[in-house]
């Protein structure tokens, strides 16, 4: 079945496509304030407001949220296999030519990330704002998701006294509580250098919507956010995108994590493919991945400010489920300690000897249950660890391969950073590593 994603963009926006027996649809409305399909967001009044955002900027914007939206509210248990969706998405842009030039592009970006096929169908849009290309006062812009990477890529840049600009985004949970205690934690040590923007976005309110949880493409709308702020510089702006190069590469720990079933929100080759759309579209924003030969028990231990690190690093949030300990009626800033993010974290900080905030499960002393659904993690990550310390050295290439196109030129460096990664975390689970 095909799902059509009608996106509108204003009040006098009547666009309708012709419907099929076979198609499913919804719609997903901006500058419409009274419409029940509205997308919850702050972002384009915020921007629009004081006209610091480009046009192509702009319709990037609107389709990173429209694409957000499809795969938080298309379910994957509707697909012919369970798993891949096919997704029309019906958007108005100020420039449909230029949209259409990089239709190809956009689609094998988001069909990379997600495993899903995406089709787009552009038209004009009738949106009546003014765009301008004003300097940015601000050289730099960095993602900041409230988790241990993006403080230690915060923290550098500010070391070094490049003013930057933070941005993020936060749904309904936790997270936004994270991004704003360390805001307050970086400004106390380098008033004058930052500038933070946390932005509120999810979907329409669908009655009886259950969304989807894999929510695969979340790095375009992230990635997008904080392009639109670059937009506007005159000259290029560098975007940095704070993640360890294990989590980047995300290698299957078992076969059946392969392929889009293992997520790849920052991996080279999307990095790549962004990179490219953003160019192609006049956008003067360029993505650089400081950490990507880097583990995370490396970057903190290259930390910049290790004193800042050592005292504030616990209050990073990391973990895939935050919104668990609340559920369990448990202090909300408490980490699962079983899922992946939590495993490596747990690894590095171990690694650098910095002290780290609680975690529910305790997986040293007293592991989940490996045929439990709460020890799903757990038992894959502990598959992963044995396959790879068994194995020989040279399968490290395929397996670092097998996750996606990589120049040719990094191959050698992200089979390394596998390596260590994977050493990291052995390390802490068995005390042992590959030799």
């Amino acid at each position: 079945m095909n799902w059509n994603v009608i996106v509108r963009v204003g009040d006098n926006d009547t666009y309708m496509p012709s419907a099929t027996g076979e198609d499913a649809r919804f719609f997903v409305d901006f500058y419409r304030p009274n419409s029940p399909w509205k997308m919850r967001q702050n972002i384009l009044f915020d921007l629009t407001k004081n006209e610091i955002i480009s046009a192509s900027a702009h319709d990037l914007l609107v389709l990173a949220m429209a694409v957000s939206a499809a795969d938080r509210c298309i379910e994957r248990k509707f697909a012919e296999d369970a798993w891949q969706r096919e997704i029309t998405i019906h958007l108005p842009v100020i420039n449909p030519e230029l949209w259409a030039e990089n239709r190809d592009l956009l689609e094998k970006s988001l069909a990379f990330l997600s495993g899903d096929n995406w089709h787009f169908l552009f038209r004009r849009s009738l949106v009546c704002r003014q765009f301008y290309s004003n300097p940015n006062e601000s050289g730099n812009i960095c993602l900041f998701s409230g988790g241990a990477d993006s403080l230690v890529g915060a923290i550098d840049l500010l070391s070094e006294e490049r003013r930057t600009s933070f941005v993020g985004q936060y749904g309904g949970g936790v997270t936004h509580k994270f991004q704003e205690n360390l805001e307050n934690e970086l400004k106390k040590q380098y008033p004058k250098l930052c500038n933070f923007s946390f932005h509120y976005i999810e979907p329409p309110h669908i009655n009886e919507c259950t969304y989807e949880p894999s929510t695969r493409v979340r790095s375009f709308l992230f990635l997008s956010l904080a392009t639109a702020y670059g937009s506007t510089s005159q000259n290029t702006t560098n975007l940095y995108v704070p993640e360890n190069g294990l989590i980047s590469l995300n290698v299957p720990l078992t076969e059946s994590r392969t392929g889009s079933l293992s997520t790849k929100t920052t991996h080279p080759y999307f990095i790549t493919l962004y990179n490219e759309l953003i160019n192609n579209i006049g956008i003067n924003v360029k993505l650089l991945s400081p950490y990507k030969f880097k583990t995370k028990g490396q970057m903190f231990l290259e930390c910049k400010n290790q004193a800042l690190l050592k005292d504030i690093a616990k209050k990073t949030m990391s973990c895939s489920h935050p919104e668990y300990a609340r559920l369990k009626k448990i202090s909300p800033k408490t980490h699962c300690g079983r899922c992946f993010p939590c495993i490596v974290r747990r690894a590095a900080f171990f690694k650098a000897g910095l002290s780290d905030a609680p975690y529910m499960v305790d997986v040293l002393n007293a592991p989940p249950g490996a045929n439990t659904k709460c020890g799903s993690d757990y038992r894959a990550i502990m598959m992963g660890v044995t396959r790879f310390k068994s194995s020989p050295t040279y399968s490290d290439l395929f397996k670092v391969t097998s996750t996606g196109p990589i120049a040719s030129e990094e191959v050698s460096e992200f089979v390394d950073v596998y390596r260590r990664g994977m050493n990291e975390i052995s390390q802490y689970l068995t005390g042992s590593v590959r030799v």
